[in-house]
């Protein structure tokens, strides 16, 4: 559940009187609620560092920094410090292991192996956390990080050789490429996969930047403003590209992804 307040007192009281409702609910369904596993964050832009407690089935659960859902590690105070920190914790241990392997495989197969094994532990759930909200050491560190599995690739383990060269020979997307095609991918499940054109052209009119601070992340009410570098129209700059392809009924879904691959410069030439 996401619950709104305008302060902690009406957040407590909110919370407290849909989860009885929640509870009651479910116990009726035959179903029991656990709250040994039951976490509650409150989500502010300066971090919230006080710890609170809210009353959840008769049982005192207290506040965390940090929700882990469907494998993301969302923080209180709506960064990615440690998501970030938690995904390259379980990948460095992985290449350690992919440099041995590289003796008995081709580029080819390692690159296979590597795709499995690191990036998609690396790019998981990246639609949410990976774009321009990111802080900027936290980009170093995943650039860092997609190039150390590819100079393991082509055995450049001293790195003399320049990035492009590497990009050329192994052919991933970094992480700022990969960052935008999440998002066009996402896009394009939107208009054309799930929903109408209607609810796209709704996110494009709603999710806008502040405009005294265009260059930052806000977070506002819904009827006075959205997210800014959040947006997912800000994601991208060719958005005003990707618009004829989604309107044009004779191109397939398969055929924008390729389209926007090459929009983004997948094909290294």
């Amino acid at each position: 559940m996401v619950i709104a307040g305008k302060d902690i007192d009406e957040l407590k009281s909110k919370t407290e009187n849909i989860s009885k409702i929640h509870v009651k609910f479910l116990k009726q369904m035959g179903m029991i609620v656990n709250t040994a596993k039951t976490e509650v964050v409150i989500f502010k832009k300066k971090g919230h560092r006080t710890q609170e407690t809210f009353k959840i089935d008769d049982t005192d659960v207290k506040t965390t920094e940090t929700m882990k859902v469907l494998g993301i590690l969302f923080q209180t105070d709506l960064k990615w410090k440690k998501h970030v920190e938690n995904v390259l914790a379980k990948v460095r241990p992985k290449l350690s292991m992919l440099r041995k392997l590289r003796r008995n495989l081709d580029l080819n197969e390692y690159l296979k192996v590597a795709t499995a094994q690191l990036y998609s532990i690396l790019y998981y759930g990246s639609v949410v956390w990976l774009n321009n909200t990111l802080e900027r050491n936290l980009w170093t560190k995943m650039k860092s990080i997609h190039y150390r599995i590819l100079r393991v690739g082509i055995r450049d383990y001293k790195q003399r050789v320049s990035k492009n060269t590497i990009d050329k020979a192994c052919k991933r997307a970094t992480p700022e490429m990969w960052s935008k095609y999440a998002s066009g991918s996402l896009v394009i499940k939107i208009t054309r996969d799930r929903s109408p054109l209607n609810l796209y052209t709704g996110l494009m009119e709603n999710f806008y930047t502040e405009p005294r601070r265009p260059n930052h992340g806000r977070y506002f009410d819904n009827s006075r403003g959205k997210i800014g570098k959040h947006r997912l129209q800000n994601r991208m700059d060719f958005m005003s590209e990707l618009g004829p392809w989604l309107a044009d009924p004779n191109i397939e879904n398969d055929q924008i992804r390729r389209l926007l691959k090459n929009r983004l410069n997948f094909d290294f030439n």
